[in-house]
């Protein structure tokens, strides 16, 4: 992103009574490993997944993330 880094978008999302609920999964490349991921955390991510991404993982975090937002049906 040209204009800002995944951490300020993920402050947008966060301050903005229209997206503040939508489930975010975090994904970071960052130098700075834990810091960043603190840090996303703290800003609101559902959860935070470190690249190399791994796809199971990925996926089992989107699930848990969509399932907390009642957005994901268990079944």
């Amino acid at each position: 992103m040209p204009e800002m880094d995944g951490l300020e978008l993920l402050a947008r999302i966060r301050g903005d009574l229209a997206t503040r609920n939508i489930p975010v999964v975090f994904i970071t490349g960052l130098a700075g490993g834990i810091d960043a991921q603190i840090q996303a955390y703290d800003l609101g991510a559902d959860d935070v997944v470190s690249k190399p991404v791994h796809q199971k993982l990925l996926l089992s975090s989107i699930r848990r993330s969509l399932y907390r937002a009642h957005l994901l049906r268990s079944n």
